[in-house]
This record gives C-alpha cells, structure tokens and sequence, in this order.
C-alpha cells in the first residue's frame, strides 16, 4: 500500500498542483484520501505514467521535490512526457477496486511505468486564505500478477477553447467522440473488454451519455446518467463487461443547462469552465490511452461572420513548455489556468467592424448571443459537423494521429422498457425515464431508418464499490 500527496500554496479560484513518484508491482484498488474539512477544495486527483526514454535520468531527480504547478512555464519539460493517466478520481467518488483477473502493470520491465505524475486540481472559489492540505491516493499493490493487464481509455469532446456553451440554453448539447479509425488501428481482434467507467463534466451539466457504435447501428449504452450531479463523481462498475471491438465508435455526449449564464462556457479546468468526458477502464490494456474530437475553427468563425484572422506572433509556440525547472519552482505564485484565453490571440483582420478585435472579444460580446442562429450554428456543428479527431497512444515516443471526421452517423437503438424504471423504483439512484422529441435532436434527425416520433432514455442501476478511507497520521502542512 502507498501514500500519495497532494501539495498546493495558492489564493486564487483555481489551481493545479503536480508532484511524482517512483513505484513497481500491479495495482489492483485505489481510494481518495482527503483532508476533512477541504471537501471543497480538492476537485478531483488525476494519476499519470510517465514514458520517456532513460526514464531516470529525468523523473529521479524529481521523487523528494515538492512539485509543481501544472501547465506552468515552471513545469519541467520531462512532465511533459507524462500524459497517459491510469487513476482518475473526481468529488464525490469513493474510489476504485479493480476485477479479480485485472490490474494495472506497474513497472516499464513488466510493460507499464516506472515513475509516475500525480496531479492534483484545487477549487477556491471562494478565495478562502490559510488552507492546509495533504489530500492523495492511497493505493493498494500486489506481487502476485493476474491474468489481464488492465488500461484506463479517455474519451469525447477534446479539453479545448473550442468547447463553448452557449448562454442561457435550458438543452445545449456537445459531443465528442473516439473515432471508428482510432479503435481499429489500435485495438487486437479479439476486441478489450470494458468492466467499469465514470462519467465527467462540470456544474452545467445535467446529463452525460456513453454510447457504443458498431458498423453504423447503435448498441446498448456503456454509460449514462440522467440526473447527472457534479458532486457525486462515482465509477460505475458494470453488471456485464462489454466488448469494444476493433472499428468500433464511442460517442459521449453531454447536456447542459447554461439559463443561468449570461456569457458563453469554454472547455477547461476550472468548475466554471466545463468538460464532457467518460473514463472507461478495460482489459487486456493496450497503447492507445486517448481517443477524443473536438470541432473545426472555422466552423466556428462561420456563424459569427469572422472571414479572416491571424494568430498573434507572441503567442506562438507552447505557452506551458518550460525550462528543465528547479526544485525552487514552487515557491513562485501559482495562476488560474484558463485555457480560453488562448482565443485573444486570434485577431480578427475581417470584416471591418471586427478589426482588431480578438475571438475572444466576439465570444464575449453579449451582442452576439442576441441572434439565435448563432447559437443553432453551433449546436449544429458540435452534434452533425466535421471534427477533428485525435488518437494518443503510449511508449518512448507518444504519438499522436490527428484526422477530419464527419460526425458519427448511425441506426439509433430502441431501447425496451426498464421494469423498474417504470415502475420508479426507490433507489437511491435510480433515473427516471427522460423523453427527447425527435425534432430537438440532431443526432436522431438524421436517422432516418428511425420511426418513433420520441426516443426514450433508460438508466441502468449501478453498481458502486467504496472502502474506508484512513488518513495518514502525519500530513504535511500545505497552505493556499
């Protein structure tokens, strides 16, 4: 068993702390560990393998530091290189145990990692001062290796400036997806099988959907949740494992609810910012570790009559690369990450009544959510354009494929009545059946093998896993 923590000093809304760590065996159960009282601030933990060539000769120097903050000019190049995460834990999750014949290598001579990145994002919305926290994982490892290396699979709608939400919709949807190329390229023949996954978005959204594509006809839902809550973050492990085939697509979209945002919503970080992901874990593990979309630039511009732009020359290059660091690196004052602020390089050269504005400043002009078809136009593109997918996988060398892809276009499937969703069982997360017309989903319109005039949504009941969580009996003082 190991302890892993978490260390921050900051005073603004949001930060993000990363530390690492050196560890061998097979990992088979995780739990959160965090500090009392700081339930609000700790946002959720993210635990990352690091592959880069000569490994120690990067990440050893590192293992007494104190860390980092993350996507920071201070951040080592090397972290740079520790991109594929194995635990992912968010608010209100109470941890994960793997299945019996599965778990994650851990070791670059048994085929995972060596050294590892913990990173850890902090809420302070508030801007509370005087902090103290040493939240982590505590993590449970084993000599005895089991049948199946199992592999955690990012997927949907890219983190990225291009993820916007518009103000003051009751439904908006965005969707991201792992594309049929992705998975066909990167899985064995026999398929991996999925046994567990979380859901993930931030606070508008209200329901979240994994669904499953193969050979253009809809299959049963990996995931779903209805009556998403943001502050119950829990894996669900499923009753069935599912088999992911190669050629097959994965499809996560999520429902917001901006009524009661006046500005748009960007992809990001921070709580107020959003994301729509689903993490699913599987066996027998393979190198692709993220398989995500995201829309075109252009697509957006169109609907906003911007006919050219240019990038800003300062902005050129990677903002977050930094120097090799030093262990001093995180004395210095931490800064909100805030990935939209990108869109202020853009500068605007036509038409003439936007020169010399930024995307950003358009974005953020009220006067351009009065006119609904701008609001249509993208949820047009974000649920039947082109996007851009991106396919990551793991080793020495990560590499990354990146490829315009239509939108997913597939035979919707008619799911039969859940006996206790009709019924309205009182369990305690039990979903109620959620009606959608079929005028008000794109990604149902354009089916047109379909009859219904309304597709119903039924929740599974799942199964949760959770154990006791212990605090260590010394914790360092770390203060924000």
């Amino acid at each position: 068993m190991s302890y892993l923590q978490g260390r921050v000093e900051n005073n603004d809304s949001l930060a993000s702390w990363a530390s690492c760590t050196k560890k061998r065996e097979l990992v088979w159960k995780f739990v959160p560990v965090v500090q009392p009282g700081n339930e609000e601030h700790v946002h959720h933990i993210l635990f990352f393998e690091c592959y880069v060539p000569n490994s120690d000769t990067h990440f050893e120097q590192w293992l007494e530091g104190r860390g980092t903050q993350c996507y920071s000019a201070n951040m080592p190049v090397s972290w740079h290189y520790c991109k594929s995460m194995v635990i992912g834990w968010a608010i209100g999750g109470k941890g994960e145990m793997f299945p019996l014949n599965a778990g994650f290598p851990v070791g670059e001579e048994h085929g995972g990692a060596t050294y590892f990145m913990m990173e850890t994002h902090y809420d302070n919305p508030n801007m509370r001062r005087g902090v103290v926290d040493s939240s982590g994982l505590r993590i449970f490892y084993t000599e005895k290796l089991r049948e199946h290396d199992a592999g955690l699979l990012m997927v949907g709608h890219g983190v990225v400036p291009q993820h916007i939400v518009p103000p003051k919709q009751q439904r908006f949807i965005s969707a991201g997806f792992c594309d049929s190329s992705c998975t066909k390229q990167s899985l064995p023949v026999g398929g991996v099988s999925v046994f567990q996954g979380v859901l993930h978005s931030h606070l508008l959204g209200a329901s979240l959907v994994l669904r499953h594509i193969r050979n253009g006809q809809e299959l049963p839902v990996i995931l779903q949740d209805m009556k998403y809550d943001f502050n119950y973050q829990s894996t669900r492990v499923l009753k069935e494992e599912i088999r992911l085939l190669p050629g097959d697509t994965l499809l996560t979209e999520c429902y917001y609810d901006s009524s009661n945002r006046t500005m748009p919503t960007f992809g990001g970080f921070g709580t107020k910012e959003e994301m729509c992901l689903a993490f699913i874990g599987y066996y027998p593990r393979v190198n692709l570790f993220s398989c995500t979309s995201k829309p075109q630039l252009k697509d957006i511009l169109a609907p906003l009559g911007i006919e050219k732009v240019i990038m800003d020359q300062k902005s050129k290059g990677n903002p977050n690369a930094g120097p090799s660091g030093t262990r001093k690196a995180s004395s210095q004052k931490m800064k909100p990450i805030v990935i939209s602020n990108f869109l202020r390089n853009i500068r605007i050269t036509a038409p003439q009544k936007y020169l010399n504005m930024s995307l950003y400043d358009v974005l953020h002009d009220e006067r351009t959510w009065r006119d609904p078809t701008v609001t249509d136009s993208f949820q047009q593109m974000t649920t039947s354009g082109v996007h851009e997918a991106k396919c990551y996988t793991r080793s020495d060398k990560p590499s990354k494929v990146e490829k315009l892809v239509p939108y997913p276009s597939f035979r919707t499937l008619r799911q039969k009545p859940d006996q206790c969703a009709l019924a309205k069982c009182g369990h305690p997360f039990q979903q109620e059946t959620q009606h959608i017309l079929l005028a008000e989903s794109p990604f149902l319109a354009r089916n047109p093998t379909y009859t219904s005039s309304r597709v119903t949504f039924l929740a599974r009941n799942p199964t949760y896993t959770s154990s006791r969580v212990i605090l260590p009996s010394k914790k360092p003082n770390i203060y924000f």
